[in-house]
């Protein structure tokens, strides 16, 4: 497997791997429903966050997994001889 084919396999995995990190922040239940309300709190309920630590870090890996893949497909077409 040449090295091109390996990165660009790689960084398609860590696409994939922060695409399913952010899908299964956003199902977090834990924000509404039952388990948002604190009876015996003495601080008031304050919402959910915007984004979430995990948010944050399954953004970036999908930013920086498509660069790359863009970077690798561009290369890959580049590189071609031309048809003359």
């Amino acid at each position: 497997m040449s090295s091109t084919r390996v990165l660009l396999v790689s960084a398609s995995a860590v696409l994939v791997a922060g695409v399913v990190l952010v899908v299964t922040e956003l199902q977090d239940d834990t924000m509404t429903g039952w388990f948002a309300y604190a009876p015996l709190s003495e601080d008031p309920w304050q919402g959910p966050t915007v984004l979430t630590p995990a948010m944050v870090v399954g953004g970036t890996l999908v930013w920086i997994a498509s660069l790359v893949v863009c970077g690798v497909l561009v290369h890959r077409g580049a590189s071609r001889r031309p048809l003359s």
